[in-house]
């Protein structure tokens, strides 16, 4: 991950969490966008935005599902933004140069929460490597099918 996003407080960075969560429940993708830019200004690398941000927001709307306190179409939506605001810092993170690895990247049969699968692939695309991304609920015949199929690094 990133540095320590020196610019940003601990106050600075539960006011940020606490508004991204707002935004994710509002299903306001502008104001979203609006404090992961905040937090990319302060110096936050999109690993630290990634896992230091979208992740724990995440997390509490999971939280406030599992209680009961908003429903599961409020949880989809909130997924969605989160989903569109990581391809986004996807799209403009910096690259290593490819290094000629590949993974196979997805969910086992009955995952449908995929956004932690996508994190990963978009990690590991960062990285250099080449990316097959599954999605989510893959059969276990469809991996071993692709896994012989493209040879993903280290098989």
């Amino acid at each position: 991950m990133g540095g320590d996003a020196p610019e940003l407080t601990v106050r600075d960075r539960k006011e940020l969490l606490e508004a991204l969560l707002d935004a994710l429940l509002e299903v306001d993708q502008a104001a979203a966008l609006a404090i992961v830019a905040q937090a990319v200004k302060a110096g936050w690398s999109a690993d630290d935005v990634r896992f230091g941000l979208i992740t724990p927001a995440l997390y509490e709307v999971g939280v406030r599902w599992q209680r009961g306190e908003i429903g599961v179409a409020e949880e989809h939506l909130a997924t969605s933004v989160c989903e569109w605001l990581l391809f986004g810092l996807a799209g403009s993170a910096p690259r290593s140069p490819a290094t000629g690895r590949r993974a196979v990247v997805g969910c086992s049969a009955g995952e449908l929460h995929e956004l932690g699968a996508r994190i990963v692939g978009h990690v590991l695309v960062e990285r250099g490597w080449r990316v097959l991304q599954l999605g989510a609920s893959t059969p276990t015949d469809a991996w071993s099918q692709t896994v012989r199929a493209r040879h993903p690094a280290g098989l």
